[in-house]
């Protein structure tokens, strides 16, 4: 098959035979080679991933800590560490095959300035990307009021982008007051915009919303307007079965990492909750490792469910995770079909450097030899942006350094 790509969209899939190479065509030989749709990271946290090299930060250390730590980073994050810092992750997830991802960010030096740089720098490097803020009232009341103002001017500016769009966004229930999330619910409205926040991504979500709220985290949220069709909500590590239906109900995209579930606070059943549920769900490495461990971790995690009888077809929930519901996100944020290898879809696409089996195979199987598999060729919006393994146009050698320059300046003791 053959798959010829004009501007920025796939117009036609087609036999090889059926496919005529014209005159000015610039012709990528795949030579038996799997052909996909670009990884989709419905969460990813590229900055913060990166911030976490300059410390002894685990996820074994306790929610409140990591929180601590996050928020002493962020706060003297300048521009240019982020410019420098996303580059690199961005470089670093173009060579692993991914052409979106959803960046959560929380800048409060400068959060219209940092917005921008990451737009920029994004364009730079030729990812796509949808980006928010995550603003939350400990920056205090006025500060977290500007922050949400700086965003939504983010959103509007960032309207008729081809590859980077803004959303709306808030950190997590526990860090933002009614007051806030009613202005947020506000603005996302009039703007027809989507909202990005962490949704009981742990215990200390949750017991410190029903303390100040007498209500447990979806249900505030749905109860002050920000859970809806138009919702990521990232984490859910920590919902029950019942707020699981809620999501549901709303047809909010619910972002699972299942790999980092295996590192966090033990006894969260937020997977089997939202799984169970048959939610919308996409995968986000949330700043930890690539995409390809997450959809393995997520395949292991389908089969174990599948094996006990709390699962029917793990086989189409994983291919949800992995292109369905992502592709939904991008579609929406882009107004064009994605996460096809179909005519009219965005042309975002990576060549593989494996050869499918001839015979029929587990779909598990055929997730985890192509996640592992080495990316040859990343293609996004039409635009060759990785060729043979090589980023194009940039020395990711000197990116990896000037990273690690920033790193090495930012390292405290753990």
């Amino acid at each position: 098959m053959a798959v010829r790509v004009q501007g920025s969209t796939i117009v036609q899939v087609a036999p090889t035979a059926e496919v005529p190479i014209r005159p000015g065509d610039w012709e990528v030989r795949c030579d038996g080679r799997a052909v996909g749709p670009g990884g989709m990271d419905c969460h990813a946290q590229l900055v913060n991933g990166e911030l976490r090299r300059s410390t002894s930060e685990t996820f074994l250390q306790p929610t409140r800590a990591r929180l601590d730590r996050e928020q002493a980073q962020d706060a003297t994050l300048s521009v240019a560490e982020l410019e420098v810092l996303a580059a690199h992750a961005m470089a670093r997830a173009l060579r692993r095959g991914v052409t979106f991802v959803a960046e959560h960010l929380h800048l409060p030096e400068a959060p219209g300035l940092g917005l921008e740089q990451f737009a920029r720098t994004a364009e730079r490097l030729g990812i796509r990307a949808l980006v928010s803020h995550a603003t939350r009232d400990v920056d205090g009341v006025a500060e977290a009021r500007a922050h949400a103002e700086a965003n939504a001017l983010f959103v509007e500016r960032q309207a008729a982008s081809p590859t980077v769009r803004g959303a709306l966004g808030f950190h997590a229930s526990f860090t933002c007051g009614d007051a806030l999330l009613t202005e947020i619910a506000r603005r996302r409205e009039g703007l027809g915009a989507q909202v990005v926040f962490s949704a009981a991504r742990s215990e200390l979500d949750l017991t410190e919303t029903f303390q100040r709220h007498g209500a447990r985290v979806v249900q505030r949220l749905e109860r002050l307007g920000l859970v809806g069709p138009w919702s990521v909500a990232a984490g859910a590590r920590a919902v029950d079965w019942e707020e699981a239906d809620r999501l549901f109900q709303a047809q909010a995209l619910v972002v699972l990492s299942p790999r980092g579930d295996l590192f966090d606070e033990p006894g969260a059943s937020g997977f089997d909750a939202v799984v169970g549920r048959e939610n919308r769900i996409g995968l986000g490495t949330a700043g930890g490792g690539p995409l390809s461990e997450e959809a393995t971790c997520a395949a292991a995690a389908l089969l174990r469910l599948a094996r006990s009888g709390r699962l029917v077809d793990p086989d189409s929930t994983l291919l949800q995770m992995l292109f369905a519901a992502p592709a939904e996100l991008v579609t929406r944020s882009f107004g064009q079909p994605s996460g096809l290898v179909a005519q009219g879809a965005l042309a975002d696409l990576v060549v593989y450097d494996w050869i499918p089996p001839e015979g029929p195979e587990p779909i598990p199987d055929l997730v985890t030899q192509l996640t592992r598999a080495p990316v040859s060729w990343t293609i996004v919006h039409g635009k060759v942006v990785v060729r043979e393994g090589r980023l194009l146009g940039h020395d990711e050698h000197a990116l990896s350094r000037e990273a690690a320059r920033v790193l090495a300046r930012r390292a405290v003791p753990g």
